[in-house]
């Protein structure tokens, strides 16, 4: 049995899991789903 991941929103079908992984590797999962990057925090001393 094979179970396919893929991403969906309100507005339909988004991408599928490997096309999710790319933009996690590539540090764009932000982008990837349409969101505003969030701010860095700053690490304590």
């Amino acid at each position: 049995m094979v179970i396919r991941v893929f991403i969906a929103s309100s507005s339909g079908f988004v991408a599928d899991y490997d096309s999710f992984f790319e933009s996690k590797e590539s540090n764009t999962v932000f982008s990837f789903l349409g969101l505003k990057p969030r701010l860095a925090s700053k690490a304590e001393p």
